[in-house]
């Protein structure tokens, strides 16, 4: 039996037939096109407002990918057929501080590479998430595949050999299909089958590192006149909106409106939001830290501390350069200044020139700072990094010590910036997007005056 030809392509639906007259673009910049940004349609669905920083799926050609909110242009003129509205946000608030970003704008705008690129390689590996395109078999497709094997072919086509496999494993992604069944590009005839009913596409996103985390709902917004609510939809969207901040899942774990159903629902209407959020897991550094003698400090090392904490009680900009020979002492001004930012409520970022060297200090840093220690390098397992990365967003850590990747950790209420050795040509980024560490350090550290 030859396949019928393809159905005409279903009318696309406007955009202000749908959503209305757009109020909101946004610049989203993805992994997929590094060296532009693209404009997207914000819509009040979404239930959370526009903020440059924001990780939000949007869809680009046939596929949903996560990207980096860059910029917000109220009322921009663009055709509104030209506009493809957001998709989803993942985070109700952007995961960088306000400096930050204010500090990767700079780097942006002075080593002429797009902002989202500079926020991409601030988030840890495990917060890059990816979007696989599911392809599964329906019942049409089942039924076409019995009639084609009623006339066997000696070379059957592509998108029969997919039919073939699916029905062996029901469901599979595009990447699987590409691997096993040998086919540079089976996209093409995903989608003859798609357009024939013969198969269903869905997207899924995953996270490349498994992290304990839990379920949030956000509270966005009261009924109008005239939306109809149950008796207990009422009940439960007066109980998240007496939080006054967004609330666990499991701390409504006695209010019996709270049922999963109920909570779908009432996301679907968009008067929630529900996502989800790291929990952080107790801090285990494989060993225990050696423990030594207090150094005592001599009379430069006491100088030179006391000039810098001088500075830092002004709270203002003030870079100073330490010099010293190796072995001079050097690590233990870095902690005593470190230790007195972290008792007035700061916090700090210590930097070295390379991942050999951060093994022979972090027993002292341990020493001095416990759970309050942080170590963020590349040769840390994604998983790893991206808890350490967690702990210090949540304000589980103050102190980072790290090599020039470290200096985009999100601290808060940054009080210090150490560069050791700074004039290592290792603080160089040579791959996209390129910066020196230790300017950008300088950087951040006038953006909160430290």
């Amino acid at each position: 039996m030859a396949p019928r030809p393809l159905p005409p392509p279903l009318k696309k639906e406007s955009p202000s037939e749908s959503t209305g007259h757009p109020s909101l673009v946004v610049n989203v910049w993805t992994p997929r096109f590094p060296h532009h940004d693209l404009s997207y349609r914000w819509t009040s669905s979404l239930g959370v407002e526009a903020r440059i920083g924001l990780r939000v799926v949007v869809p680009l050609r046939k596929q949903q990918v996560t990207g980096y909110i860059t910029g917000v242009n109220p009322e921009i003129s663009i055709p509104e057929k030209r506009l493809r509205a957001v998709s989803f946000v993942l985070d109700t608030r952007p995961l960088l501080p306000d400096d930050l970003l204010r500090c990767l704008r700079w780097a942006s705008n002075y080593y002429l590479y797009p902002l989202g690129a500079y926020i991409h390689a601030a988030l840890p590996p495990g917060l890059h998430s990816m979007h696989h395109a599911i392809v599964r078999i329906t019942p049409e497709g089942r039924q076409m595949l019995t009639r084609m094997t009623a006339h066997p072919q000696r070379k059957p086509p592509g998108w029969l050999r997919i039919l073939e496999y699916l029905h062996q494993v029901r469901e599979a992604p595009v990447t699987r299909l590409r691997r096993v069944l040998k086919m540079r590009n089976p996209g093409p005839a995903v989608q003859y089958l798609k357009a024939r009913g013969l198969v269903r596409l869905r997207e899924k996103t995953y996270r490349g590192t498994r992290l304990p985390r839990v379920k949030v709902i956000h509270f966005v917004r009261h009924p109008e006149a005239g939306e109809r609510l149950s008796t207990a939809q009422k009940k439960l969207l007066k109980t998240l909106a007496s939080f006054q901040r967004d609330v666990l899942l499991e701390e409504l774990s006695d209010c019996s409106e709270a049922t999963p159903d109920r909570l779908r629902r009432l996301q679907k209407r968009g008067f929630i939001q529900i996502y989800e959020q790291y929990r952080p897991r107790p801090l285990r550094w494989g060993h225990e830290p050696q423990s030594s003698a207090k150094i005592r400090l001599n009379q430069d090392q006491q100088s030179i501390i006391q000039a810098v904490i001088q500075n830092l009680q002004q709270s203002r900009f003030h870079p100073a350069l330490l010099y010293g020979v190796t072995g001079s002492g050097k690590t233990e001004v870095y902690l005593a200044i470190a230790e007195y930012a972290v008792n007035q409520g700061k916090s700090a970022i210590v930097l070295m020139p390379e991942i050999g060297l951060i093994p022979s200090v972090i027993d002292r840093f341990q020493q001095r700072f416990g759970e309050q220690l942080a170590v963020l390098h590349s040769a840390l397992p994604n998983s790893q990094r991206t808890e350490m990365w967690w702990r210090i967003a949540h304000g589980d850590a103050s102190v980072v010590l790290g090599t020039r990747s470290a200096i985009f950790a999100p601290l808060q209420n940054l009080g210090l910036v150490v560069v050791d050795e700074e004039q290592d040509g290792s603080y160089k980024q040579s791959d996209a997007p390129v910066y020196h560490a230790r300017d950008v350090a300088l950087i951040r550290a006038r953006l909160a005056s430290c």
